[in-house]
């Protein structure tokens, strides 16, 4: 059972504490929150100066905020909106859960991403729980996510949009080592970026190994944490009831179903 979660266990401890160096320092209080003012509103917002006193000198940070939301406004402006197609979704999702035998997935991702409209996400859509079914990892990958993906594990990925216990909004990835004992849990927290509708600024505040022994006796998992931290985002790029498309920052593309979906 545990024949190929025990190398990937022993790689993943390996990258992790390869990545610490790499990270941002744990002592910023509130890192999503800075990450997230690197995207300024379209629409005034929190960070709209009218509340400033009238005479205050506009500094070369100012200007850059000022033009970096007024380019965005204006690329907003002249978007006109993608061609709906209706079939694009069910054509991909034919092809994911098995119907359509030996479709080239590529085209069907590029018609779903181009007949979505990144202006219409709604963040209630893509709540509750998704399951893996494609990925395609870009050159800046961290090594981690490309030794925990369904092809490498041979067992399923899941992640859950969801609020934990701390009131957070958060999308936990589950990625299992084997087929019941052993999983790498992610809390990844996210904010809904203001100046991109469809994005996801993201910061992983939780992660670790699972290990379930002991179950029939009442004993709660082994929790092992693993020192995974960073922030990035994800951008939504379609999105229906029973399917989403995401990117990465680092390149990477990933298309998920609903659970109930793969049988």
């Amino acid at each position: 059972m545990f024949s190929r979660g025990v190398p990937l266990l022993l790689a993943i401890a390996g990258v992790c504490n390869a990545l610490v160096p790499h990270r941002i320092a744990a002592a910023r209080s509130n890192a999503l929150g800075a990450f997230k003012s690197n995207f300024p509103p379209v629409d005034g917002g929190p960070e709209s100066t009218t509340d400033k006193p009238a005479a205050a000198a506009t500094t070369e940070s100012d200007a850059a905020s000022d033009a970096s939301r007024a380019a965005l406004e204006a690329s907003f402006a002249v978007e006109a909106a993608p061609v709906a197609d209706p079939t694009a979704g069910a054509a991909l999702l034919d092809a994911l859960t098995g119907k359509t035998k030996g479709a080239d997935l590529g085209p069907l991702i590029d018609a779903c991403e181009e007949s979505y409209d990144k202006r219409s996400f709604d963040e209630k859509a893509i709540l509750g729980p998704w399951r893996l079914k494609y990925q395609l990892d870009g050159k800046k990958a961290q090594r981690s996510q490309k030794l925990l993906a369904p092809d490498k594990t041979g067992f399923p990925a899941d992640s859950d949009f969801i609020t934990d216990d701390k009131g957070r909004k958060v999308f936990r990835n589950v990625a299992r080592l084997s087929k019941k004992r052993v999983a790498v849990i992610a809390d990844v927290a996210y904010e809904v970026s203001e100046g991109i509708p469809n994005r996801l600024l993201s910061d992983i505040v939780a992660a670790s190994i699972q290990i379930q022994v002991g179950k029939r006796f009442g004993w709660r998992p082994l929790r092992i944490p693993l020192p995974l931290k960073g922030l990035g985002w994800l951008d939504v790029t379609y999105l229906d009831d029973k399917l989403r498309v995401t990117r990465g920052n680092r390149g990477g593309l990933f298309v998920h179903v609903r659970p109930e979906l793969d049988k």
